[in-house]
């Protein structure tokens, strides 16, 4: 796959008459045969003359160490040492320790010679002395070159410009990133060395391990001008660092641009490639995710286990492995967790399963359920523990269920109240819940919702919780402040002694009405609620642990009470990462029921589908051209955000102009954008279509949390415009 490239580079960057790629920058060498120096003697520091020019400076003073800032070259006449020639020896010394080009003096003007003690000092440190022995213009030697410079800058920018588009299509054919190193290591003539971060040297032209290393070593020890190391970033990580090295000129501003364009090509290429090796690992065990989720039939998977390994220990036998957990259920402890962690959770009908050994809360209304990922998982673990169990008092005769429809579907009339912060978002949730229900075409009644929010308030307000203190009243009283503090708060206020006979009574005489209530209402029918009436924090919790836990059992605290049945399903997100749920109820003797209602309402929900945050803060925004892109890799806008105050912001000189986001040791600023969500099967694509100076890393929020998001390399800062100060994208167009 190198070949094309080596052929283009080898038409567009080859000098014809060497062979060797064009000097990226103007050297003492390449002065010399400009007309002005045709009779011109070099009389010390030859083994300098590949030195880079910069600039040219006429300077007399003597003493100019504070003016200088590196590789220029000096024209004097030795106007300011002719009274005291021995300063010629300081003006040099000056002149190396600034890191000056060379020098050229016009003699017979005011000096005659050159003492053999500066010739020698000019000697050891390879700094050319150019001698003119005739008079020369400075005003038209300062011209010629500063015109060559500039010409070779203007050059240089158009050389760069073409090395990164070959770049950029030679990455969309090649299959191996050694690919691009190898035409970084001709296009420049040095060596390449490639460090992984697993610890994995590649160099090129190849060397051995032993003499890979010590070079490395050898050239960071040194910190000279012919070794330069720039990191491949990828989300933020150093995937690897790719050093150049010259063994004969020295490295400069064009060599280290050079580098910073392969090392944004690299990352993007293995981003990519990162990207396809999941995807292909993700494909190739998919076949075990789905045995494990029950969705292969046996002689599959003995097909995928012998393509697998042939010798396999499993060949021509299948396990099947139910992902399950089993729980209790009094006021909804087996549906509000798996509505909060998107699962399924199956609540039978009181003493569908047997409860012997479980330690009880309310012996009379206690379930055991099953946790899930799916309704088919749920329903296989009930068949199996279902049935009667002659030594537990509680336990009933009843039929594995049968799914099937039911003729309606109750949903509460008036709004329904929901609680915590996420309050919002739970009841725009219930509405997208409601309106997929409504497309299941079964019959819809609107019903008074009342009265079982007054049977659920019996549970904890009435005397069932002196149920709860006579089975561990005795254990409490016995051990006190051994059990947790708060469930000890509520099993103390069964002992209340408004909790007497003639409450229980009345209350079960209350439950008796609600109860020929329930069975007129919902026969052949089902109720459907939110799962939880709201979510917290831990620690939000933590500050009033029983009024959060009542508001979230709001929807459920009366099953168990009317003897009901129930199964709580995933019916998509509150809010990303907020997995929200709605439980199906209906009587004890109908089971099936709901089984057939939960599953046709599953059936119909969208495919959920893998994302992730992308932070956004300048063209791919909303309202602007590129926020089309985003909508075609199935993003959604998620909310506005600000980054931490850790970020440079700076408007690139791009066609059309677009920001960057620098991340910064200090002196940061906050930058406004936006978050949006993206599929992460769009998201590697998505990410190979950004051009360099942006990418792709983690950008830190205002909260301090990390996500994906637009960054930009360092680099583009300095030919950029700092609109830090602005602190945002939009507010720069609308020109605040």
């Amino acid at each position: 796959m190198v070949v094309p490239y080596i052929s283009i580079y080898n038409t567009c960057y080859y000098d014809r008459k060497g062979g060797w790629p064009m000097k990226s920058y103007i050297s003492i060498k390449k002065i010399l045969e400009r007309k002005h120096f045709e009779e011109a003697e070099i009389v010390a520091g030859e083994k300098g003359l590949g030195h880079q020019i910069k600039w040219v400076h006429v300077v007399e003073s003597i003493q100019i160490s504070n003016l200088l800032k590196g590789s220029e070259l000096i024209l004097s006449t030795g106007l300011g040492w002719k009274e005291e020639p021995e300063q010629l020896f300081s003006f040099v010394r000056q002149l190396i320790d600034c890191h000056a080009a060379g020098l050229c003096i016009e003699m017979n003007t005011y000096i005659k010679d050159i003492p053999q003690n500066v010739i020698d000092l000019a000697n050891s440190h390879q700094f050319p002395i150019i001698l003119f022995h005739k008079e020369v213009l400075f005003v038209e030697i300062t011209h010629d070159i500063h015109s060559l410079i500039i010409n070779n800058q203007y050059q240089l920018l158009s050389d760069l410009e073409q090395y990164s588009q070959i770049l950029n299509k030679m990455i969309i054919e090649i299959d191996q990133h050694k690919d691009v190193l190898l035409f970084l290591q001709k296009y420049l003539d040095v060596q390449v060395f490639a460090v992984f971060h697993s610890g994995k040297i590649e160099s090129f032209p190849n060397m051995t391990e032993k003499l890979k290393q010590q070079v490395l070593n050898r050239k960071k020890a040194e910190n000279n001008e012919r070794s330069i190391t720039k990191p491949v970033q990828i989300f933020g990580d150093t995937y690897a660092e790719i050093t150049i090295v010259s063994t004969g000129r020295l490295l400069n501003d064009f060599d280290s641009l050079i580098l910073d364009r392969t090392t944004t090509v690299l990352g993007q290429f293995w981003l990519r490639d990162l990207y396809v090796s999941e995807k292909r690992i993700d494909s190739e065990k998919n076949w075990l995710t789905d045995w494990i989720e029950g969705e292969l039939r046996e002689d599959v998977l003995v097909e995928q286990l012998s393509k697998t390994e042939r010798s396999s220990p499993f060949t021509g036998a299948v396990v099947w492995v139910c992902k399950v957990k089993d729980g209790t259920d009094t006021a909804g402890s087996g549906r509000v967790p798996a509505a909060l962690n998107d699962l399924v959770g199956l609540k039978p009908s009181l003493g569908a399963w047997p409860t012997k050994g479980v330690v009880p809360a309310c012996a009379s209304l206690d379930c055991v359920t099953v946790f899930s990922h799916s309704l088919e998982e749920a329903y296989k673990v009930d068949a199996i523990a279902r049935g009667l169990d002659q030594e537990d008092p509680w336990s009933r005769d009843l039929a594995n269920p049968q799914a099937k429809l039911p003729k309606k579907i109750c949903l509460p009339k008036d709004d329904l109240t929901f609680y915590g912060p996420f309050a919002k978002e739970y009841k725009k949730a219930w509405d997208g819940a409601v309106k997929q229900i409504k497309q299941l075409k079964i019959q819809i009644e609107y019903i008074d919702y009342q009265f079982f929010a007054e049977a659920a308030a019996i549970l904890y307000d009435g005397p069932f919780v002196a149920e709860r203190w006579a089975d561990l009243g005795g254990f409490i009283t016995e051990h006190p402040e051994v059990t947790f503090p708060v469930t000890e708060k509520v099993l103390r206020s069964g002992s209340q002694p408004q909790h007497d006979a003639a409450s229980v009574f009345h209350s079960m005489h209350k439950l008796q009405e609600f109860k020929l209530k329930n069975s007129k209402l919902l026969q052949d029918a089902v109720l459907v609620t939110p799962t939880a009436g709201g979510t917290w924090t831990r620690d939000q919790v933590r500050e009033d642990p029983i009024k959060t836990n009542s508001d979230m059992g709001l929807y459920t605290n009366h099953c168990n009470l009317l003897d009901l049945c129930a199964v709580a399903v995933q019916a998509g997100e509150a809010a990303v990462n907020l997995p929200f749920g709605i439980t199906f109820f209906a009587l004890s003797q109908n089971e099936g029921l709901i089984e057939g209602a939960a599953e046709t309402f599953v059936n119909k929900m969208p495919a959920k589908q893998e994302t992730t945050l992308v932070a956004v803060c300048g063209l791919h925004m909303r309202g602007f051209p590129l926020e089309k892109q985003m909508l075609e890799f199935g993003a959604t806008f998620v909310r506005e955000a600000v980054t931490a105050e850790k970020y440079q912001f700076v408007k690139l000189a791009t066609e059309p102009a677009k920001p960057g986001l620098i991340k910064k040791p200090t002196g940061g600023k906050a930058i406004e954008l936006e978050i949006w969500e993206m599929p992460l099967s769009s998201f590697g694509a998505f990410a190979a279509l950004i051009p360099a100076p942006l990418g792709i890393g983690k950008v830190e929020l205002q909260d301090g949390v990390e996500v994906p998001g637009f960054i930009c390399e360092g680099y583009a800062s300095e030919e950029a415009e700092n609109i830090s100060d602005a602190g945002s994208w939009r507010k720069i167009l609308s020109g605040i």
